[in-house]
């Protein structure tokens, strides 16, 4: 246990203390006072230590002295892990148009590394809190993917949706050198680097080259005006799966 904690502990113990004393006193006064500070404290604390101050002066003074005490020291305590800096840096972000997935994950490293480096920790604990760490930016990292696919699909779309129409528009007025194959999800992996159009069952389509695929996901790969995006679908998210391919090395089709 860190100095630090221990300082917690024992002021929120005095607190604690110091309002059972307010309130015995209180319902020496009488038993409305009682109730009054026992339920509403701590604005019928210091009314009533104002009011009543030569009864309660001793009690309602280490209260007061015990509460700003802990109030400052759990102030500084969220200064030292950066919590008002991963505030600001929230803020900030907040009031852009468009954040980055890298910039949110700057943030949780930021705030993270300060609470790593604070003086709640032992170095005992900071060793513990190494995996803990990595695993935090590891499921931020898995959640923003989900949660922006949506928003990476609609991106690549209105960047890339003229140069497919134009493909697909060629492939229906004379020009088949490329059709599009169905490929079940299963046998994705033997297509690697093709270049796919996936449709998720939310009604959203994507094209991108496939780079990565796992039990659980598959990993496109499209370059954008911008430069290049990556786009993680989960396979239960797709409801299908074609492949862009040459009519001369088309899959044959069985019915």
């Amino acid at each position: 246990m860190t100095p630090l904690i221990l300082c917690l502990i024992i002021l929120v113990l005095a607190v604690i203390f110091c309002f059972i004393w307010l309130v015995i006193v209180a319902f020496q006064v009488s038993i409305l006072w009682g109730i009054l500070v026992f339920l509403f404290s701590p604005f019928t604390a210091v009314f009533f230590g104002i009011k009543y101050w030569f009864e309660s002066k001793k009690a309602f003074l280490s209260y007061i002295i015990s509460g700003v005490s802990l109030c400052g020291l759990v102030l500084y305590t969220l200064a030292n892990i950066g919590f008002f800096q991963a505030i600001g840096s929230v803020y900030r972000l907040q009031q852009k148009e468009k954040v980055s997935q890298h910039e949110v994950q700057q943030v949780l490293e930021q705030f993270l590394d300060r609470i790593e480096q604070s003086a709640l920790l032992t170095e005992q604990n900071r060793i513990k809190f190494k995996p803990f760490r990595h695993e935090a930016i590891r499921r931020l990292n898995e959640g923003l993917s989900q949660e922006t696919v949506a928003e990476m699909i609609r991106e690549i779309g209105t960047t890339q949706t003229g140069n497919k129409k134009d493909k697909d528009s060629e492939e229906g007025s004379g020009d088949e050198d490329m059709v599009l194959q169905d490929i079940p999800i299963q046998h994705a992996s033997n297509f690697l680097g093709g270049e796919f159009k996936v449709e998720t069952k939310d009604g959203n389509t994507i094209h991108g080259n496939l780079i990565k695929i796992d039990p659980n996901t598959l990993v496109l790969q499209k370059e954008i005006d911008s430069g290049t995006i990556t786009v993680s679908l989960n396979k239960t998210d797709i409801s299908s799966l074609q492949i862009y391919r040459s009519t001369d090395t088309a899959i044959p089709t069985h019915h």
